[in-house]
């Protein structure tokens, strides 16, 4: 019994190393977003090939929202990248001063004269015919949106 319990405990301190060594190695395992409140609509944004590989981007709706309307370099509706690797912003319901709000996706929007400067485009690099739209009736919901490209980005020049 005595050798039984030496191996078993030996076995046990090499498995311990294995595992502690390897302990940087392992992924994080994704943590699931908080769940949806009635107060609130969740956006999930999917980008264009040209920008889903570039890092340190953000990505603001601008619209007609009650703080800082069409304001994209003030706006505090940042899509945030979760663990799972998707872009969401949960849009409070407050923000809402009719039943329905426009907006638009605006990359990297910086101070001043360039906050419209990487404005959503269409496939194309045309302008969107009409602004998005979003209704209050959404609320507790997940809504998802694809951009197929901004102005000054891959393939649209300006």
């Amino acid at each position: 019994m005595k050798k039984f319990n030496s191996f078993f405990a030996v076995g046990l301190l090499a498995l311990s190393f294995v595992f502690s060594s390897c302990e940087e190695n392992v992924l994080p395992v994704d943590t699931p977003a908080p769940p949806i409140t009635k107060d609130v609509i969740r956006v999930r944004l999917n980008l264009p090939e040209s920008t889903s590989a570039s890092t340190g981007d953000t990505y603001v709706m601008a619209g007609g929202f009650k703080t800082n309307a069409w304001t994209p370099d003030k706006s505090a509706l940042e899509f945030k990248k979760s663990a799972g690797g998707f872009w969401t912003v949960d849009l409070p319901l407050s923000e809402f001063g009719t039943d329905e709000v426009e907006y638009k996706v605006v990359r990297n929007a910086k101070n001043g004269a360039d906050a419209w400067k990487f404005v959503e485009k269409t496939a194309k690099c045309e302008e969107l015919g009409a602004n998005r739209k979003i209704a209050k009736t959404s609320a507790g919901q997940l809504l998802d949106i694809t951009v197929e490209n901004f102005r000054n980005t891959g393939t649209c020049p300006n």
